[in-house]
Order: structure tokens, then sequence, then C-alpha cells
């Protein structure tokens, strides 16, 4: 199942945050832009974050700070409550540049005398208004020493060269007046400019790979993949993520679009809103639990699979290649059968079960997906030998799937699973001694979908009661999920939930029971909840999610109390001639942050130098 593909492009949206303009032939390209609202707006937010982490007193030199990277100063010409844009070029791997695009703010003469009092000098100015500046003296703006600036309506561009001006002032009135997500900081990469650098980037990669011994195979079925991912990657327009700090919560806004027509535009408008039935798997003590429709599969069928063919190759240990032929034809059969809706939810583990886990999928054909699982054991037991054992037979461990005793529940057919795990006889194995070599598993079969469960049997029929009885606790109807989100959009294609403190809190002590460090002590008590949320806004997909500011500090307090014991291990350091050391700073959560103005001179000169020249 492609369940993970809404993941997968969610999570490619938080790492890459497209912007999609034109550029003229030979011309740099337009890799991304970052949106400040409000300089004044981002320092609030810094000493709001500031402030949940113990350090309440540092908002003037936020401010200071924030100011000077754009070449001003809190109170000097450049306003605090106007959008600033950074513009990102490149012109290949090797060469990129920023150019920035500040308000007018009448001309600029203000802040532009900013400029003189921080140690820049006006060197010359063209026929058509481009100035250039030059500074000597002390740090440049942007890493830039050398730097040409236009007015040119209402914006002022300051640039590297005039090229990189030129090139901005042609695509000014194409950008949006706003960039489509909330938050103070709002950044946009243009996907099919990353997808051009990576593409370039991966021939060297992969002939290398090709000479090394036995790589030939692993460069082909690594290059397939990676070009999988590209060709996706390309087939989006825009996409935006927006961070903000609200209502004592981090907040990330992430828009994407598909190009129009294109195969990844077509699975979108696939994607629904998932069955209510699917919250069956919404059981109390669940750190996870998500819902979502994943939409039609057949649409990135045909290259998902040309990839696995050429993944298949790459196995060191050489096997039937019938083998790779008839388990790719397993897969696609399955994949047939998934009608996108699903459902899932991970529980904290108990002694004897690492893993504790239900899935409710929905099907398009519940009893031919029963004889298909019928191949699974073969298939997985196969597959899982040569891939992980290889060329290392012996020396890691194998696994096998075998079908089980079968059992009904309430006159449900449950298929029963058992995962073995044969560790070596020799070397170390690379899991924790005495870690379960024999998980069970379970699959359900109902009219419009399967129940698959790994732990015990009592998760497996808390869903089935749920489906049979018709009594779904939504997502959304969690207390946690409520006070994040009290007025959430409609057309949600997934909801999630999770409490990532209680995830580590229980497998640290699931791991102590195993001998490893369990260090669940220094945990913040909270839950740790992450929320958030995907829906759809015309032709794009938008998402939330929200994290509380003081389990961010909660989580910074518990790393400090974890690195007190091992600090007063630790000797003394030595004498430092030059200043004190960084053991005599205080660690404690109790200690103050002195106000920017209590600073020591020291610091001021080396924070502030340029400022004191003014």
């Amino acid at each position: 199942m492609k369940n993970w593909t809404i993941l997968l492009l969610l999570a490619a949206a938080l790492c890459s945050h497209p912007f999609f303009a034109t550029a003229m032939e030979g011309s740099p390209t337009v890799l991304g832009i970052l949106e400040i609202r409000g300089l004044d707006n981002l320092v609030e937010a810094a000493a709001e974050l500031s402030t949940a982490l113990g350090n309440p007193n540092a908002k003037d030199l936020y401010s200071r700070v924030a100011y000077r990277a754009f070449g001003s100063f809190p109170g000097g010409g450049l306003a605090g409550d106007e959008t600033i844009r950074v513009v990102m070029l490149s012109q290949g791997l090797a060469t990129q540049t920023v150019v920035l695009l500040l308000p007018n703010m009448a001309g600029h003469p203000d802040y532009l005398s900013d400029w003189e009092q921080m140690g820049w000098v006006h060197v010359s100015e063209t026929a058509d208004g481009v100035r250039h500046f030059q500074n000597q003296q002390g740090p440049g703006l942007w890493g830039m020493n050398s730097v040409y600036a236009l007015s040119y309506g209402d914006q002022l561009i300051i640039g590297a060269s005039t090229t990189d001006i030129r090139q901005v002032e042609r695509i000014l009135s194409d950008l949006p007046p706003i960039l489509p997500a909330e938050g103070v900081v709002v950044m946009q990469i243009n996907y099919s400019v990353v997808a051009d650098l990576l593409e370039s980037a991966l021939p060297a990669v992969f002939e290398k790979m090709s000479g090394a011994q036995s790589g030939a195979k692993m460069a082909e079925g690594m290059q397939s993949y990676f070009h999988w991912y590209l060709r996706l990657l390309k087939q989006l327009k825009t996409g935006v993520l927006g961070l903000g700090i609200a209502d004592e919560h981090l907040n990330f806004h992430v828009r994407m679009e598909a190009l129009p027509e294109s195969t990844l535009a077509k699975w979108m408008a696939s994607v629904q809103e998932p069955s209510e039935q699917m919250a069956a798997v919404n059981l109390p003590g669940a750190f996870w639990v998500q819902t979502l429709h994943a939409g039609e599969p057949r649409y990135l069928d045909e290259s998902y699979f040309a990839m696995l063919r050429a993944l298949s190759g790459m196995s060191p240990k050489e096997g039937n290649p019938e083998f790779y032929q008839n388990y790719l034809a397993f897969l696609k059969n399955v994949e047939e059968l998934d009608d996108g809706h699903s459902g899932f939810a991970f529980f904290p583990p108990l002694p004897g079960e690492p893993i504790r886990f239900v899935h409710y999928i929905g099907l398009k054909d519940s009893t031919r997906f029963s004889h298909l699982i019928q191949q699974l054991p073969s298939f997985f037991t196969e597959a899982m030998v040569p891939s992980i054992a290889g060329g290392l037979e012996g020396e890691m461990p194998t696994f096998a799937l075998d079908l089980d005793e079968p059992r009904q529940y309430q006159d449900i057919p449950i298929e029963a699973l058992r995962l073995s795990i044969q560790l070596p006889e020799t070397g170390d194995a690379p899991i924790p001694a005495g870690f379960p070599t024999n998980l069970q598993g379970e699959i359900a079969y109902l009219p419009t979908g399967a129940v698959f469960s790994i732990g015990e049997s009592n998760l497996m029929n808390q869903v089935l009661d749920h489906l049979l009885d018709e009594k779904f606790t939504p997502v959304e109807n969690l207390a946690s999920w409520k006070a994040f989100f009290p007025s959430p959009e409609d057309n949600r294609f997934f909801v999630m939930h999770m409490d990532l403190f209680e995830a580590a809190r229980s497998y640290s002590k699931f791991l102590g029971m195993l001998n490893v460090p369990d260090f669940s002590a220094y945990l913040p008590a909270s839950p740790g909840s992450l929320d958030g949320y995907g829906y759809r806004e015309n032709n794009a997909f938008m998402s939330r999610f929200r994290f509380r500011l003081a389990d961010i500090a909660a989580f910074q307090k518990s790393l400090r109390q974890m690195a007190q014991p091992q600090r007063m291990a630790e000797p003394p350091p030595a004498a430092n001639m030059n200043g004190p050391s960084m053991d005599a700073i205080p660690t404690s959560h109790t200690r103050q942050t002195p106000a920017a103005a209590d600073l020591p001179d020291a610091m001021e000169e080396i924070e502030m130098e340029p400022l004191a020249k003014s």
C-alpha cells in the first residue's frame, strides 16, 4: 500500500517549499523566496520562543541582530512592520546568490543613511539609478561587502551584481503580492530548480558508485530510485511553508500544488476525505493515531513499479529472477485492491511485545485480498533473506514469516501471522539482548477492508468491536486535537495526533528492561502532543501542524537535567587564560539571562561593532 505517499509529499514540503518562476535563457533561475512579514513581528516571535525556553530578557539583542542583518538598527530607516523578501537565485550547483527586496519607504533616504553610519561608501551610480556601495570596515550585508541597489516602484532591490538586480527586476511583477501561507516567516523553493540541480549532480555519484566492486547493479537501482522521486518533484508547481508563533504554540502551515494535467495533479484530485470507519483504530492509549485517504495508487503505479524493478537487481545475493517478477506482480495485485482509505495507531510496547500496532485499510475486494495474503509468507521470507542477509550470511539476523492457527472473532475470520527472527551464531546482533525473537500478528477480513495488527489479540478485538458496533472516535474528538484546532477547515484528507514524549518514554522504559540505559525519568511529564491535519483549498493541498511552546521549554529543561550527571562526572576543565571556561556558564534552568543593556562592554563591542561606529 502506498499510504506513505501523502506523508512523503508533506515531508518534502516541510524540507523544501517551492517557488514557481521562469527565467530568461542563460540567466539565473529562482531557487526560492524567504518572506519576513515585519522584522518587529519576527523579533516578537523570537522573544516569545526565547521566553518559553527560559531566556525572557533577550528581546533587545534579537532586535539588534535582526535589524543589523538587513543593514539597519532599531529606530533607524528600515520600517519594522513592512514585509521583507530574500530571493534566492541559482546558476547551477556551484553558484547561488541572494537578492533582497525591501519596501520603498519614499526612496529609502533614511535607510541608506543607516548604511553610511555602518561604514558603507557610495562608490558610483548608473544613469538608470543602480547605485554601487562598498564596505571594508565591518560585516557585510548577508555576506556581501560590495552591493548594488535599485529603487524600482515600491521596492528597493539589493544584490551582489547588476546582473542579479536585472534578473529580479524582470520577474517582480510576476511575484504574488503575498505568499499563500500563514506565519511570520514564509519559505518557498522552486521544486523544478531543485530537481534540476540534483539531477545534474547524480551522474557523477552513480559513476563513482559503478566503479566500486559489485557496484554496477547498485548504481542502476539507486539511479532509478532517485529519478522516480525527481519526476514527482518536477510535477509540483508551487508550495509554501509558513512558520509562526501564536497562542503559545509553534505553528506550521504548508501548501502544495501540482502542475495542471500532470500525473501528480491527477493523483491529488483523487484524494478524498477518509471514511469515518477508519477511526476504529483510535483506541485508548495510542501515542500515534492517524486517519487518511491516499488517493488512487494507479496514477503513480507505472513509474513506481518501474523503480521497484530496477531496485530488485540491487541485492548482492543472486536470486531467482522469476521471484522478483512474481513478487512485483503480487504487490501490483495488492495495490489494485486498495481504495485509499486508511487508519493506523501505535501503542506503547509491553514486555515481550516491542511493537503494538493496528492498521485498517479499505479494500475494493477483501475476498481476493485474503487469497493474496496466502502468498505473503513465502514472498516475505524469500525477499528478506537476500536483501538483509545478502553477503553477510551467518553474521546478520534472518527473518521468516509464517501463517499460524487462524481464529474467528464474532464470525469474522482472522489469519494469524508469526514473524521469527533467527539471531546469528557469531558476531554481535544489531538488536539488544533479550529482544523478543517471535512477534505475533493478525489479519481480519471484512466486506469493506482488512485490519492488520501486531501485538496482543485484544488490540484486534477492540477494533473489530468498534467496526461491528459502528462506534468510532474521530481523531478530531480528542481533547488535545480540539485544543490545538478549535475551528479547523473542512475537506480534511488526513488527521493525526502524536504524543512524542509519551512514545519516547514508553520505548525508553522498554529498552531499560533489556539492559539499555533508561532515560525516561529525564523526559518531560507532559505527553508532548504534535497534532495536524491536511485539507483542500481549490486545487492545492494545505496542512497545519502545531506544537506547544511549553513542551519545547520542558524538553530543553530535560536535556539540561540529562547533561548534569555527565558534567558532574567530568574532571574540572583546564584553566583558560583567554577568558572564562564554557563550563563556568550556569546550565541550571533557574539561571537568568541578562538584558542586552546589561551585557558587558566587551560583549557589546563584539556583537554590535558596526552600530558602535554611529
